[in-house]
């Protein structure tokens, strides 16, 4: 039973995050520069305008299912405890994803790169 669980939410999660990651396939074909300066600026473009952003939705939907199990499970003590695990995980996630892209926010805005 927990199997045909497990195989139901899979192919859902599965078929959400490439429909997530998909545009970012697109986006790569648009890398380009002729010297190393070009092509790191190219590559430091997509990874701020496409990555983080999808990095930041999966720490917030890690955040919400730790929510939803954390809601699901009333009574069952160990179920709780892990809802909490995940949301923690979630929003520490989030946090350090967020905070590093203001820094290299902050240092291209310094070195007007």
């Amino acid at each position: 039973m927990i199997f045909t669980i497990y195989k139901k939410y899979m192919k859902k999660t599965t078929l959400i995050i490439f429909s997530f990651i998909t545009p970012l396939f697109s986006n790569a074909a648009t890398i380009e520069g002729n010297n190393f300066k070009e092509i790191t600026q190219s590559v430091a473009v997509f990874l701020s305008n496409s990555v983080t952003p999808t990095l930041i939705g999966l720490s917030l939907l890690w955040f919400l299912f730790g929510l939803a199990q954390f809601i699901r499970s009333a009574g069952n003590s160990e179920a709780i405890e892990e809802g909490k695990k995940k949301m923690l995980y979630g929003v520490v996630g989030l946090f350090v994803i967020v905070s590093i892209w203001g820094l290299v926010g902050i240092l291209k805005d310094t070195f007007g790169v």
